[in-house]
């Protein structure tokens, strides 16, 4: 309030220091601000629910606020369709890159379109184009190193009821693998889980992946992928 006993415009009080308030109550507010109440949602985008703009206030609190925004399990799906993979638009849901080099807990829903022939799959629906929308994000979180833990889930729209016979060719199980590739060369200090509707066969090729590549230098071959690697 004022001297007067007026509040300003807005509902600001004036002269209110809000670092003056204990840390409990200002990790309130910031998880109020910066931790969506939307689970269904994306963490960022669109219709996410949280608000940024906190963080621009002051530097003193941009680094308390960012313990709750990073520290967070973050949402991103990203989901096939003509309009974001084969014109090359990405979905605004993807965090920015500065967001995936810090973010700890991240979960990715991939939902792709399986090609199918009877009881066959036989391959993904713009595997390319998933791969190319992948390795930024694959590369930033290598990058940042500050991922702890990591949950895939692959969600096909055209899987069928549980129980249902499905066989997969092997042209399917290797674009699996290439979009699974990238972040098999996270360190094994980061829990990395796959999940989604009948994934076993997915999971244990995974592992297979983290077995061989975990830790280890990834092999580029163009000069686009080093310049993000740096």
């Amino acid at each position: 309030m004022t001297s007067n006993g007026s509040s300003m415009p807005g509902g600001v009080v004036a002269g209110c220091n809000f670092l003056s308030l204990p840390r409990e109550l200002r990790d309130l507010v910031y998880r109020t601000l910066l931790v969506s109440s939307r689970p269904s949602k994306s963490t960022f985008g669109k219709g996410s629910g949280i608000h940024l703009s906190i963080l621009r206030s002051c530097r003193s609190v941009h680094d308390e606020a960012k313990e709750t925004l990073y520290g967070t399990i973050h949402k991103v799906t990203m989901i096939s369709g003509i309009d974001r993979l084969l014109y090359g638009k990405i979905s605004t849901v993807v965090p920015p890159i500065c967001a995936l080099l810090q973010l700890r807990h991240v979960h990715l829903e991939l939902t792709f379109s399986s090609v199918n022939r009877g009881e066959c799959e036989v391959g993904i629906v713009n595997a390319g184009r998933w791969k190319d929308i992948l390795l930024p994000f694959g590369l930033a979180l290598l990058r940042g190193r500050c991922i702890s833990s990591l949950e895939i889930a692959l969600l096909n729209t055209n899987q069928r009821k549980v129980g249902a016979k499905r066989i997969r060719s092997d042209q399917m199980l290797a674009e699996v693998r290439e979009l699974l590739l990238l972040f098999a060369y996270l360190p094994r200090i980061v829990t990395i889980t796959i999940v989604g509707f009948d994934t076993l066969e997915y999971a244990i090729m995974f592992e297979d992946l983290r077995a061989d590549c975990a830790g280890a230098e990834i092999p580029v071959e163009d000069w686009a992928t080093k310049a993000l690697l740096l």
